[in-house]
């Protein structure tokens, strides 16, 4: 009889991410798929149904839905507040994929770091990748193997928005920089960082 156990290997980069994203399971019950994210975010332009539609792909559920006949029930009532402001300012978006400017964007924009975040990267998916509770997780993971320094985890929830931002755009993106590198695509990147952060939530221990 064989009696399997968890081992930590030593694998490439690459490797990692063949392994991690073949686990990668975003919930499925939505209006919106992988397909349409990946038709969606690679759009020049956007109209307001195209910023609704990836917005409720990121929420997992949809944050507005319409009835039969086309009013909109708001189900998640300050996450669709953003929303709302995201489409308000549809001529904005489009604006900044062509020419980015944080400042505009900061000024624009306030709220969750997470949408904020989520916002930046259909702006720019190059440029600014996902960034949630689990490739957070996975990040400090992996940070913390390649230091070896037995930093203490603090969930990203309990972490105050504005530092949430900062460890973002300080932390995050130049890991993601140096994770993705030039070989490794940025979609399947992300899958396997979600899907190694899902799975190091059961085990707190490791930590």
């Amino acid at each position: 009889m064989i009696y399997p156990v968890l081992t930590i290997s030593k694998v490439n980069k690459s490797e990692f991410v063949d392994f991690w994203a073949k686990f990668y399971d975003f919930p499925i019950n939505r209006n919106t798929t992988e397909e349409d994210y990946n038709s969606l975010i690679s759009k020049n332009e956007f109209d307001e149904n195209d910023i609704e539609k990836l917005f409720n792909w990121k929420n997992s559920m949809p944050i507005i839905v319409r009835r039969e006949d086309g009013q909109a029930i708001k189900k998640h009532q300050n996450k669709s507040i953003f929303l709302d402001k995201a489409k308000a300012e549809l001529f904005t978006i489009n604006k900044l994929k062509k020419d980015f400017n944080p400042d505009k964007f900061n000024r624009t924009f306030k709220g969750s770091t997470i949408w904020k975040a989520f916002l930046l990267h259909i702006i720019d998916p190059k440029e600014f990748p996902i960034f949630d509770q689990h490739v957070y997780r996975a990040y400090c993971f992996l940070e913390r193997l390649e230091r070896k320094v037995p930093d203490e985890f603090i969930e990203l929830e309990k972490i105050s928005n504005a530092k949430k931002m900062t460890i973002y755009k300080n932390e995050y993106i130049p890991f993601f920089e140096n994770f993705n590198d030039k070989v490794l695509k940025n979609r399947e990147s992300d899958k396997a960082l979600w899907a190694f952060g899902k799975f190091l939530k059961g085990y707190h221990s490791l930590f």
